[in-house]
Parts: structure tokens; C-alpha cells; sequence
């Protein structure tokens, strides 16, 4: 196609138009004036001679480390950053530092820390800051005497990793720096050392330097160890200037230090390290109120929106009011129709008022006829994220007063919790297993609402923004943690100056309310509420929940903003749906004079948190999953797959050729080959009907490690039924948990013994098989085998050369560890490699209900399968077949089940977070078991 000299002119300034309306400019006058008149920050601003910068060339030229996190920073008031830093007065020193220090000062040290480089318009911050610190070590632990600039040019050109002056990633240039390392080599044109910088400075201050071009510079040819300094005595570097790391780490937390002192103490002690941190201009999200409320209420949805009086709001006000930090921050996607059906109340006689549990159809303790106790009293947060604070002190307040039969019936402090729990964050929100624990071992204080003249320790962030009519309007932002003032009172009408010991209110304990054999989650939390009184609970929050008016709240989107903590007061049915009654703390004037109604029994937005996923099924699946599954999983959502394809999981899971023994591992290996060991690692169990999954696995990892690593030609297996019995630390036939039964067998080993009416070793298996297949097994019963009585030592085979197990056949473990990826390799060659060298590990995943009726060939979850429960079993090879990648796996359910007893599941992806908590033990020395 040919354009006319006019059309191509049309054109070309159509694209300039274009470029220069898409540019975000920053106006640099304004930005330095409104930081320098903020009394607020503790810095100021330098326009350095520039009027405007174009945003995204600054981001190209300035700003280079590519990180694993890099959503929009959430605004923070700079008072709020300046309270959390200040050095309270007991903690200067409490760790033996300096309280100022710094590697600058010349009576530290001699070496030239103090020299800063210029990366110019080249995104190098990623190589420069790397080669700095590390020359900064050489020279101050080297006591000067290796006192050399190195280069970043060699870096920054020849680390092939990143991306030059394009960026890099700070674990990428590290693992350089110990692989490879680098030479000598100073600034642009400065004569040091072998390497020169050859990206001429620009633009940094504009009043005396060349202009940077407009975009980033063109990344430095690598010229290897080839020196471009004319005046170095060397025309290519040495092997003896080539510096090396030895090693690297992340800086982290332990338990003794937080990650910021841990930090002091790396620099103190070692000298400067590395930083990697976010830019971004901030732009904040203003919200059309109206239109928000009118999309809720013109749905067919069971609730109703309200816009309380506001047309627009900003989202950091929003999200001031949510504080609680969960485990997750993503909540699965929902078909709100599927979800309604779900949550449909079971049809009832009309005249029936209790449930099959015996629990009333509808209870609340705020319906002010359950209790005397003020269970209706809202409280309001304000714009505190302390929320996580507010919900346990009410529920605990809730509970002291029904167990007194109203005797007890004070006001406990929110305020005292959020400002002195020092674990959490104040009004930035905190974990609710840390105040909980905080609620065992400290307690809290009385008090009462902000102004409300009650108890020792009122509220004191005041009310603020939620009905726009009757409050002030919320200041931008989240409001500044109150300090904490221990036990002294802030209320002028209280009785004391500071409250008494007799006034502080502790739990004796906490707890996870989870499911069992016999009752669901959602009944079990009914159950306890009836009980005892009302519970917390920790969700997601989405935008829509902020204008809830009334009804059955259900999510138009599940995209959350944070988590938020709540009270849960009751239950009952709307309209066929069951609900949650919850206590919010957003006021009396927020949604149902401050409670709201959610969906129950389907863990909607994570509300009731690990929920099984609902399905149809023609037989006793729940018996069996009762029966056959044992594994206590926590700390993790289970995986949905109810949408998953699996023609694309297998897609992933196909081998490829460059896969192939590239870590010289074989292809294709499992130990139940006998061409490779004689030990009896192809021997299946049988745990019958008794959920001791976690025990036989664990039991037969550790023998099989036995027998490959001792070489033993006569093993004999070991008892499961001593761990099942006498593992008092997990449940018996009714579950247990891997980590607890791995220390179990570090501190108390196991004895032999062999399966059911084997005759092998001293204490044979208890529970007689049953139910796999149907056609030659006895069926199983409707409940768990009863878990064994523990008898120690004591033998149970009759044919067995001893009565009681002598210490010589006590077999413990060294220890025991997670088999995790590390730098070099992924998860899945860590797991292959130690399988190979030690022998097989334990694996514990989520079964979903089609895995009960596995037969052959490589597993993957089926589309339309939902969760059964958790399983533990034992990892014994892997292999490839029809080019997928699988893990070869021993079951526990009989030989007659599965590949004889055996399964494939498909390798490499994680399934049913297969491989995410894969333990391996290590074996004591060979001259002792013990």
C-alpha cells in the first residue's frame, strides 16, 4: 500500500499526538513544595533543577531490580510510619547495638564506604548496589587490606541472568557474584581499576549535567575479564582479582529477633548489605458509591445495599476499616446460584423448631432473650484496622458474662489489646492467632467506647465516616495506633488510677474450630456457640460488603480487598437460606443496627475457612474417606478443581526431551524394583478401617530407610499398631497429624512388627482388613476401628522370641525434614534426589472422592470431584508413562486396591499440594538404632 507524502506527515504527527497524550508527567515544583511545607515528613524534597519528569522514563532509567511483588504500595499517613519507627525508650540497646551507627563514619573504618556511584539513565541499581556491598565487605573484614572498587560494568554486561540496563533480579546477580564473581573497576573515566563504568553520567542535578537521552542506555558489551582502563598494569584481569561471595541469604526473622534486628545486627557485625524496594506514585481509587449500591440492588440478590449517604468514596477509607491478617489473600471463585443452592435450608415438619443435632432452627444470643448479657452492643472501630482487637475482646467479654449468668457482665478494652499487643499492628491490622495467644497469657483490661465513661481503658480513636450524615468524615487513611499506657486508665470516672490485677480478664485457652468424624464444620460451630457463647471468625472482604443494608449477604465478586474479623452471635434461616447472625464493628448504624446475615455451611469468602466442597455420590463415600483417611492437613486452602480441565494439567505434566537425566537422576526408577534393593519396600499395607494413614506411612518410610541405607539381607517391619497406640500426641484411628508423629519418632522410635495375623516382629497390627474389594473383604463398619489400647513394649505375637521389645529393636529416627526447593534446584528434582540417595519419603495431600476408586495409570483429579479429606502415604519412585510425568506411591489400603496396592500421580505440579509436604528422615548412626 503507498501513502502520499501529505498522508505519511498525517500519520507521523498522529503518533506524536499520540505518544505525548499517553504521557504521565509529574509536576516537580508542586511534588517538592507539598513535601517541604508537610510538617509531617521528616525529609525534603530537591526539584534538582528539573521542572517535570516524564514517569515512565524515570522508571527505565532510574529504577532497575525486578522484584516477585510488584502490586501498587497501599498509602500509608506518614504520621503512622514515623509512630511505628520511633525507638520507644526500652529498646535502645536491648540487643547490645549502637542505637546510631553507620559504616560512613570515619572512625568505623577506613574503607571508602562512603563512595557513591551514578548508575545515569542505566537500570543498573540491581549490579551496583551488589558489587558495592560486596567490596565494602572485602575491604572492612579484610581490615583494609582489600581495598578495591569492583566493577559493576563486568556485572551488569555479563551477567546473562538479567537484563543489563534493562533490570535484573537480586537473587540472580548474588548467585553470580558466588558462581562467577567479579574484577576490579571503577566510575566512568576514573582510572581504577581494570573495568571502567562506560555509561557516561547525565541528568542528576539538570543545572550542570548533560541531558540523559530519552530512554534507558544501551546495556555494555561483556568483554569478559578484558580491561578498558589504559592506565591498569593489566590488559586482562588476573584469576588472583577475581572476588567471589562464598555464599548468600535472605536476612529473615527467627525466633528470638525480628527481621529488623537481625538486620542491624548482619551490618554491624559483617558490614552493608542489599535492599530491593517498590516505587510507585500512588493513585488512589475513587469508588461511584451510587452506581455500586444500584448494581447490588437491581441483581437477584437475597440482600440489600445502602450508599450511607455517600456518591463517591475513596477505597483507602475503606480499607481503614479492615485489619485481620489471614493466610490467604484470594478467595475462590463463586457461582453465587451454585452457592445459594448449597446454603438452602433442609425442608422441616412446619411445627419443628430444632435440627437433627437437637440445635434450635434459629438462635441468636443477641435476640435479648437467650441472655441478659449485652451481646447487641456494637462497637465501633472507627478508621483502626483493629478490627482482629475489637471481635476477640467482645467475644471473650461475651463469654465471661454468659458463664457468670450475667455477674460479670464489664466491658472489655479493644484499646488496650490494639495498642499493647506489640506482635500484631495496631491499627495496620493483626493475626488472629497472635491475639488469641495474647489473650492466654496477658489478657486485657476494662473499658468501654470511645467517650462511653466506662471502665479503665476507654477507645480512643474516634468515631468517624461510615453514615456520612451524623460523623466527621474519616481522615484519609488509617488512624495512628493509640500508644500503649500498660494498665493505666484513661477514664477520670473510673474507680482507679490503674486497674487492679483482680480486673484482668484472661482465656484459659484457644482453639480452631474444625470438623470431626461425626459433625461438619458449620455444625460444630453452631454446636460451640450454643454452648458457650459466641466465636470469631476471620473472611475476606469485597467492595460490596462495605454498603450491606439487610438480608442474606452473598459477594457479587469474591475479589478481596483484606481480611476482616467479626463475632458470630447465632444462625438461623431467611427466605430457605441459612445465615451466619454476625457483629460487625462499623457501628449501630451500619448495616442491621450493626449486625449483618452471610450464607452458612458453604465457607463463603474463607467465612467458616476449610469447608469440604459439596457432590453427588451413589455410595458411602463419607464412610470411607471416615475410614481411609487420616491425614490433619493445616495451614493451606485445599485446591478446587471442581473447574479444573485435566487435559491441561496433563499439558503441563508432558515431558520434555530437555527433562531427560539432565541431573543424571534415571528416568524411570522406583525401589520396589527388586533388581535394585532386596528390602521389602514393595510390601503394601492395610490400615482396614481406621484412619491411621499418618502411622503406617511414617512406619514404613523410616524401615525402608533402614533396610536401603543398612544394607540389612533379614529386615523385619515396623509396628505402626505401637505408633498408632501409643502416639499420644495425635488421635489414634481417628487421625493424626505428620509433624507430630515425625518428632514422635524422633524422641520415641518404633518396635517391629508386622501387618494383621503376620507373625512378624513383636506388635502386629491390631485392626482386621476389611472392604477393599467389597466381593473378598469383610465389609467395613459405619464408624472408625477402635484405635488400639497402647501397651508399650509389650509383644503381642505369640510366636515372637521375645515378650517384651528389647532397646536393641527400638528404632528411631535422627531426624526428620521438609524436602523443599532451594536455589539450584525445584521442588520436584529435591524430592527425586533425596529418594534416590535415602531411600522413599512421606507425602500427605488432599484426596478428592474419585481417587477412592483409582485403578490404573497416571491420577489426575477429575473435573466434577470434590474434597474427601486428607491422606498420607509413601513416596517410593517416579517415573513417565504415555510422556507423563508421575510419582510412583504406596498406598495403604491392601494389595487388591489400586496398581496392587500401588498409585501414579501425576509429578512436577503440585496437585492436591502433593508435593508441598513431602518429609524425609535422617537415620542415627550405624552402630546405634537409638
Amino acid at each position: 500500500m503507498k501513502y502520499s507524502v501529505f498522508t505519511s506527515v498525517a500519520l507521523l504527527l498522529l503518533h506524536l499526538y499520540y505518544t505525548e497524550s499517553k504521557k504521565e508527567v509529574l509536576d516537580s515544583e508542586k511534588i517538592v513544595e507539598e513535601v517541604n511545607n508537610n510538617p509531617d515528613l521528616p525529609w525534603k524534597a530537591d526539584t534538582y533543577g528539573y521542572k517535570e519528569i516524564d514517569v515512565a522514563q524515570f522508571r527505565r532509567e532510574k529504577l532497575g531490580t525486578k522484584l516477585p511483588e510488584t502490586k501498587p504500595l497501599e498509602e500509608k499517613d506518614p504520621k503512622e510510619f514515623i509512630a511505628l519507627a520511633s525507638v520507644p525508650s526500652d529498646e535502645r540497646d536491648r540487643i547490645g547495638l549502637p542505637v546510631n551507627f553507620t559504616w560512613l563514619d570515619p572512625k568505623t573504618t577506613k574503607c571508602p564506604v562512603n563512595h557513591i556511584r551514578d548508575q545515569s539513565n542505566c537500570g543498573a541499581c540491581w549490579a551496583v548496589s551488589t558489587v558495592s556491598a560486596l567490596g565494602d565487605r572485602f575491604c572492612i573484614q579484610s581490615g583494609g587490606k582489600v581495598n578495591h572498587n569492583f566493577s559493576q560494568e563486568f556485572v551488569t554486561s555479563c551477567e546473562f541472568n538479567s537484563w543489563g540496563c534493562s533490570g535484573g533480579f537480586m537473587d540472580r546477580v548474588n548467585q553470580f557474584m558466588v558462581n562467577v564473581g567479579t574484577i576490579t573497576g571503577g566510575d566512568y573515566e576514573s582510572d581504577e581499576g581494570c573495568q571502567m563504568y562506560t555509561i557516561q553520567p547525565c541528568g542528576w542535578p539538570v543545572t550542570h549535567r548533560l541531558p540523559c537521552d530519552y530512554g534507558t542506555a544501551i546495556t555494555p558489551k561483556c568483554k569478559r575479564r578484558r580491561c578498558n582502563n589504559d592506565w591498569y598494569k593489566h590488559r586482562v584481569e588476573p584469576e588472583e582479582h577475581v572476588y567471589k561471595a562464598r555464599h548468600w541469604f535472605m536476612v529473615r526473622s527467627n525466633i528470638t529477633h525480628s527481621r529488623e534486628d537481625r538486620a542491624r545486627e548482619e551490618i554491624f557485625r559483617n558490614g552493608p548489605l542489599t535492599a530491593a524496594f517498590l516505587y510507585n506514585k500512588i493513585h488512589a481509587e475513587t469508588i461511584d458509591v451510587v452506581e455500586l449500591v444500584k448494581s447490588v440492588n437491581d441483581d437477584n440478590l437475597p440482600w440489600k445495599a445502602d450508599t450511607y449517604g455517600y456518591k463517591t468514596i475513596d477505597e483507602k477509607v475503606l480499607k481503614s476499616r479492615v485489619g485481620a491478617k489471614l493466610d490467604i489473600d484470594k478467595a475462590p471463585t463463586y457461582n453465587v446460584k451454585e452457592l445459594m443452592k448449597l446454603a438452602a435450608a433442609p425442608v422441616l415438619p412446619p411445627d419443628a423448631d430444632r435440627d437433627r443435632l437437637g440445635l434450635l432452627v434459629n438462635f441468636t444470643w443477641a435476640d435479648g432473650k437467650s441472655t441478659k448479657c449485652p451481646i447487641r452492643h456494637i462497637r465501633d472501630q472507627s478508621n483502626c484496622g483493629s478490627c482482629w482487637a475489637v471481635s476477640t475482646v467482645s467475644a471473650l467479654g461475651d463469654r465471661f458474662c454468659i458463664k457468670t449468668e450475667g455477674k460479670d457482665n464489664e466491658q472489655l478494652s479493644e484499646n488496650f489489646v490494639t495498642a499493647c499487643d506489640t506482635r500484631n499492628y495496631g491499627c495496620s491490622g493483626g493475626f488472629m492467632d497472635r491475639v488469641n495467644q495474647f489473650m492466654t497469657t496477658v489478657g486485657t483490661i476494662t473499658g468501654g467506647d470511645y467517650d462511653s465513661d466506662k471502665g479503665c481503658q476507654m477507645y480512643t480513636v474516634r468515631p468517624c465516616g461510615h453514615l456520612l450524615t451524623d460523623k466527621l468524615p474519616c481522615s484519609y487513611g488509617t488512624a495512628i495506633t493509640p500508644k500503649c499506657v500498660k494498665r493505666k486508665c484513661n477514664n477520670d470516672w473510673y474507680a482507679h488510677t490503674v486497674e487492679p490485677e483482680s480486673k484482668i480478664h484472661k482465656a484459659k485457652s484457644w482453639y480452631m474450630i474444625r470438623s470431626n468424624i461425626t459433625h461438619s464444620r458449620e455444625d460444630r460451630i453452631r454446636e460451640e456457640i450454643a454452648k458457650n457463647g459466641p466465636v470469631t471468625a476471620g473472611f475476606l472482604v469485597p467492595r460490596d460488603f462495605y454498603f450491606y443494608k439487610k438480608g442474606v449477604y452473598v459477594p457479587k465478586t469474591t475479589w478481596a480487598w483484606g481480611g476482616h474479623a467479626v463475632r458470630v452471635v447465632g444462625w438461623g434461616i431467611e427466605n430457605g437460606l441459612k445465615y451466619w447472625h454476625v457483629a460487625n464493628s462499623w457501628s449501630s448504624k451500619w448495616g442491621e443496627e450493626g449486625f449483618f446475615k452471610i450464607l452458612r455451611g458453604v465457607n463463603i469468602l474463607m467465612f467458616e475457612s476449610w469447608a469440604d466442597t459439596y457432590g453427588d455420590t451413589k455410595v458411602d463415600v463419607d464412610l470411607l474417606a471416615k475410614t481411609k483417611l487420616g491425614v490433619k492437613l493445616e495451614g493451606k486452602y485445599v485446591p478446587v478443581y471442581k473447574n479444573s480441565n485435566p487435559r491441561k494439567e496433563m499439558q503441563k505434566a508432558t515431558l520434555k526431551p530437555s527433562d531427560t537425566d539432565y541431573m543424571g537422576l534415571p528416568v524411570n526408577f522406583t525401589w520396589a524394583n527388586k533388581t535394585i534393593t532386596k528390602c521389602p519396600v514393595d510390601k503394601i499395607r492395610d490400615q482396614s478401617n481406621c484412619g491411621s494413614c499418618w502411622a503406617v506411612a511414617t512406619a514404613a518410610a523410616l524401615g525402608d530407610r533402614y533396610c536401603i541405607q543398612r544394607k540389612m539381607a533379614n529386615w523385619t517391619s515396623l509396628s505402626h499398631e505401637f505408633m498408632v497406640a501409643c502416639d499420644k500426641t495425635n488421635y489414634g484411628c481417628n487421625g493424626g497429624y505428620m509433624y507430630k508423629v515425625n518428632n514422635f519418632m524422633v524422641f520415641n522410635g518404633t518396635i517391629t512388627g508386622g501387618e494383621y495375623d503376620s507373625d512378624e516382629g513383636c506388635q502386629q497390627y491390631s485392626v482386621r482388613p476389611c472392604g477393599f474389594p467389597q466381593s473378598i473383604s469383610m465389609p467395613c463398619s459405619s464408624n472408625y476401628g477402635r484405635t488400639p489400647k497402647c501397651k508399650n513394649r509389650k509383644c503381642n505375637n505369640d510366636w515372637y522370641k521375645y515378650e517384651s521389645e528389647p532397646d536393641s529393636n527400638v528404632f528411631k529416627a535422627a531426624g526428620w525434614t521438609f524436602v523443599y526447593s532451594n536455589y539450584t534446584h525445584g521442588r520436584e528434582e529435591r524430592i527425586r534426589d533425596e529418594i534416590y540417595r535415602n531411600g522413599p519419603v512421606t507425602a500427605a495431600f488432599f484426596v478428592l472422592n474419585d481417587f477412592m476408586y483409582y485403578k490404573k495409570g497416571v491420577y489426575v483429579p477429575s473435573p466434577r470431584a470434590w474434597y474427601a479429606g486428607g491422606h498420607a502415604v509413601r513416596v517410593i519412585g517416579w517415573g513417565v508413562e504415555n510422556g507423563l510425568k508421575y510419582w510412583h506411591v504406596a498406598n495403604s489400603w491392601g494389595t487388591h486396591w489400586g496398581e496392587d496396592g500401588f498409585f501414579k500421580i501425576i509429578r512436577g505440579l503440585n496437585t492436591l499440594s502433593f508435593e508441598s509436604s513431602v518429609t524425609a528422615f535422617s537415620l542415627p548412626t550405624a552402630n546405634s538404632t537409638a
